[in-house]
């Protein structure tokens, strides 16, 4: 067994090394040679624990026994809890709900959101006439098409959807409205040559491409003119919008079956053109009220420019 040597008493230079050698070896000691909180093993200084309190605190944790009735250690406190969005920070959940629920009504009572939300509900009331009724004339004399035939249709559709790219385009250069109307007009030609099914299904084509692709430029310039308008609660404005795309869709498709049945595709050609015409009567009324909602955007270029400067 290893003994361990009383230190011997000495003057006042042998004490000083003593105490050197029992504060630490090399580098700087503190006077008196203890080991401060900071150097201990693990330790990490009043300060630094005391920011890491605040910091859990922040987040709803606490240390020691007054963490939500706790005995000591990391507790999870019933702080409030945060919501995320367009609320402000520290309102519990429930205020975020009704406060979300409040911002919701009052855009139903704006003129801009009811006539963007009209438009796109007409517009795709008449979306819907014509993709859920389709199916009915084609399979039906003189076509007698089969359904993998009839969902060839679908591809000539998507390549009116690409024009939505452009849409964008034109939106930013503070266009949407004007190009919205002229769309709209678009959307009674296109029933016209839908209208022509029974006899030329080149006529369908076109309508067909036609039809989407105004789909597609009233609808990118609808969520244009809204978010422009509310630019501190795009998504808010945007979810609400969607009320109208759904319920549109839905009675078109709900419309179309019975006027086909009734009155053939005539009917639902009419019935369609019908819904497009709404549409366009909804977009002269509030032409003048959407037309001040927005604004060009510049390009990307003409951005990095300005930051630049």
């Amino acid at each position: 067994m290893r003994l361990l040597a009383e230190p011997e008493v000495g003057d006042g230079e042998g004490d000083h090394g003593d105490e050197v050698e029992r504060g630490g070896s090399g580098g700087d000691a503190e006077p008196g040679g203890g080991v401060t909180p900071d150097d201990e093993p693990g330790g990490r200084g009043q300060e630094a624990e005391e920011d890491d309190r605040r910091g859990r605190t922040s987040r709803g944790i606490e240390h020691g026994p007054d963490a939500a009735g706790g005995k000591g250690g990391e507790k999870s406190g019933p702080g409030p809890h945060r919501v995320s969005g367009d609320f402000e920070p520290g309102v519990t959940a429930q205020q975020g709900f009704d406060q979300a629920l409040t911002a919701l009504g009052a855009l139903f009572g704006e003129r801009l959101f009811l006539t963007r939300g009209l438009i796109a509900f007409f517009l795709f009331a008449s979306f819907g006439t014509l993709w859920s009724g389709l199916s009915l004339p084609l399979t039906d004399t003189p076509w007698q098409f089969s359904e993998s035939q009839i969902g060839m249709f679908g591809v000539a559709g998507l390549a009116g959807a690409l024009g939505a790219a452009r849409a964008g385009r034109w939106a930013d250069a503070g266009r949407a409205v004007p190009m919205a109307g002229f769309a709209l007009a678009l959307l009674l030609v296109s029933w016209a040559a839908i209208a022509q099914l029974p006899w030329s299904l080149w006529l369908l084509i076109v309508g067909v491409v036609l039809l989407d692709f105004v789909v597609q430029v009233v609808h990118v310039s609808n969520q244009h003119t809204l978010t422009s308008a509310h630019t501190e609660r795009t998504s808010g404005v945007i979810g609400a919008y969607m009320v109208f795309y759904s319920l549109g869709s839905a009675l078109g498709a709900a419309t179309t079956t019975s006027a086909f049945t009734t009155h053939g595709w005539a009917g639902s050609s009419v019935l369609g053109a019908g819904f497009a015409l709404c549409a366009l009567i909804t977009w002269a009324v509030g032409k003048g009220r959407s037309s001040s909602g927005t604004k060009p955007v510049p390009d990307a270029g003409a951005r990095s420019r300005e930051k630049a400067m």
